[in-house]
Formats: structure tokens, C-alpha cells, sequence
């Protein structure tokens, strides 16, 4: 092929890309419901739904409420203690106020309303009344999984003290919010806040389990069987933007296997990147998540084998020069995002 077919064809993909690109971005827009414009600032009562499990925090708790009838979606700050879950129908009752940015503590402004707008979230409520009207109206799959989750963290909580038996919490199951802001934060600025974020490492040593549980069984019973695991993990963890990307990783590797077909971790992020932004394309703008996980990845698979050229001096016995030259791929790779987005180096 000559080069300037080839320029042609570049070009092509490029403007067609874009095009789908910016088509999907709209639809999706024109998807999130916004039908009380005129009543901001009002009090208000509606009745809806609970469609994600409640975020606890140290003095609130956050929901994620679908108004009944029209599907908006608001976002709940309520007290800690309030006995609301997954799932339950519920009466709220409070002044409707739309989501504000603010500044962060290293002086950069945080796209609040875009950071929820990803979510489908367009309005809040601070401390509304709610009120239980019926239990049970999720997902019961979903809810059987919140059911387990919960249960084993409340015994890890009985046998373990704080902060210990939140931080085990989070590396098992990326329970992360339980540990409070300054630990948080200090995660944060030491640079190892992913330890406690449900990613790779944890799916892998999932489906390393069930494919030895199930070592006796057929190729395809096993595949099928680690896949129902690693998708009962990412929906038992939130299915946060690093866990959909890792499970989906974990998916094309399973199916590789099956069809006895090569792997290409490359390959299989960039196929899990663009599902998941075709399916979600505010993501790819909006959340820092999705983003610092795909350049974290990118930095595993493409600069862990230069950094293993250079660490000779480093033995390998125990795994060492493994741990540090993937390590330093990570934090070389997304350091001058993390520097450009929160201001702060590790």
C-alpha cells in the first residue's frame, strides 16, 4: 500500500472515530434526565428508588436516588445512621438544590457537576427527610451480593479494630470510603490510594481461586465459572471504573483461554476502554478513575519490561525487581496526569 492510501485511510478512521465520538457524547447527554430546572431551590417531595448501594462516609451517608416518575436522578446526603439500602423505595422530602464545583485543598477547582452529570446525577438534597415505603425492589442478584459483602465486612469490623479492619476491608473488597478522609488522604498523598481501590491484582487473584476450585472440570465450565466470579466481585465492589476496566481485561483473557487464542494485555485494554466509553462516554472526560486506571495499566504493559532492562542490580529472588519495575511503570506513567489534575507528586 502506498503512503499516501495509508495517510487517507488514518485520516478516515480519525474523523469517523470523532464522529461516533461526539454523536454518543450527545445521546448520552440528551439521556440524563432534568425535569425540576424550575424548581430549584424549592422544597419538594418524591418518591424513587435506591439503585446504588449507599456510600458511608464519616459524618453522612450518600444515596443515589431514581425519582419514580420521570427517572431523574438525585443524589441523597443523609445522616449515617439512617437505615437505608440497596434497593428500597423510599419518600424524600427536602429543598432541591443542583451540584456546585468547589476547590480542593491544593487550589484547583474540582468539576463537581460534571463528576456527577457522568453518573446521571443532575440534582441534590442535603439532609431530606426519607421515608421507607417498601424494601426490596432492586436487582435481588445485586442485593444477595450487597448481603454478602456487608456481612463479611461486619465481621472483619468485629474481630479487627479500626482503622486496621477498614483498610483489609478495602484491599479485599475496595471498601475504601469506611476508612475516613484523613486516612484517605494521606493514601493519596503517599501515592498508594490504588492498594485500596478493587483493580487487577484482586480479580486476578480471584480468578486464580476458582480456576483451581474448578481445575477438574471442563475448559469451558471453568471459564464460565471464574467469569461468574469476576462479575460477582465487580458488582459486589460497585462496579467502579477500575474494576469494570480489570474485570473486563479479566473477561477477554477468559475467553482467550477458552478458544485456546493468544492474549494481548494491550489489546484487551483498549477493547475494555472503548466499551466502556462507548457505553459511558462522559467517563472518559470526567473521571479520574477510569483515567488514572487505563494510563496505570498502560504504564504496566508497555514501560514495566524497559524498567526491567535497567534494574539488574536488583535480584530477583522473592519477586523484587518484579514489584519495583512494575511499581515505578505506574507512577511514571501517571504522575504528570495526577500533577496536571490534583496538583500533587507522590
Amino acid at each position: 500500500m502506498n503512503k499516501f492510501f495509508l495517510i487517507t485511510l488514518a485520516i478516515f478512521i480519525l474523523a469517523t472515530g470523532y464522529w461516533l465520538g461526539s454523536f454518543r457524547y450527545s445521546q448520552n447527554l440528551k439521556a440524563i434526565s432534568k425535569p425540576y430546572e424550575n424548581k430549584i431551590g424549592e422544597e419538594i417531595e418524591l418518591s424513587g428508588i435506591i439503585i446504588c448501594e449507599p456510600d458511608k462516609r464519616e459524618n453522612t451517608m450518600l444515596l443515589t436516588f431514581r425519582e419514580s416518575e420521570t427517572g431523574a436522578q438525585i443524589l441523597l446526603t443523609v445522616s449515617p445512621f439512617e437505615s437505608i439500602k440497596y434497593g428500597d423505595e423510599v419518600k424524600a422530602r427536602g429543598k432541591l438544590t443542583k451540584p456546585k464545583n468547589f476547590k480542593t485543598d491544593s487550589g484547583r477547582e474540582f468539576d463537581y457537576v460534571n463528576y456527577l452529570l457522568k453518573e446521571g446525577i443532575a440534582y441534590q438534597m442535603f439532609y431530606p427527610e426519607v421515608a421507607l415505603i417498601f424494601g426490596g425492589q432492586g436487582n435481588f442478584f445485586v442485593s444477595y451480593l450487597y448481603q454478602i459483602k456487608n456481612y463479611f465486612l461486619d465481621k472483619l469490623g468485629a474481630v479487627i479494630p479500626e482503622p486496621e479492619a477498614s483498610l483489609l476491608g478495602g484491599l479485599i473488597l475496595g471498601a475504601k470510603q469506611s476508612l475516613g478522609g484523613a486516612w484517605l488522604d494521606n493514601f493519596r498523598k503517599a501515592g498508594v490510594i490504588h492498594v485500596v481501590v478493587l483493580s487487577g491484582y484482586n480479580i486476578a487473584l480471584l480468578g486464580r481461586g476458582v480456576s483451581l476450585m474448578l481445575s477438574r472440570f471442563p475448559i469451558l465450565f471453568q471459564a464460565f465459572g471464574t467469569g461468574g466470579g469476576v462479575l460477582a466481585l465487580v458488582l459486589m465492589a460497585g462496579a467502579g471504573a477500575a474494576t469494570v476496566r480489570a474485570g473486563a481485561m479479566a473477561l477477554v483473557a477468559l475467553i482467550a483461554i477458552s478458544f485456546n487464542q493468544p492474549y494481548h494485555a494491550g489489546r484487551a485494554l483498549a477493547l475494555a476502554g472503548l466499551a466502556m466509553v462507548w457505553w459511558n462516554p462522559l467517563i472518559l472526560i470526567y473521571d479520574l478513575g477510569f483515567q488514572l486506571s487505563f494510563i496505570s495499566t498502560c504504564g504496566l504493559i508497555y514501560f514495566s519490561p524497559i524498567f526491567k532492562k535497567y534494574l539488574n542490580w536488583c535480584p530477583k529472588r522473592f519477586g523484587l525487581r518484579e514489584l519495583l519495575a512494575t511499581s515505578l511503570s505506574a507512577q511514571v506513567a501517571v504522575a504528570p496526569w495526577l500533577v496536571y489534575k490534583m496538583g500533587e507528586l507522590s
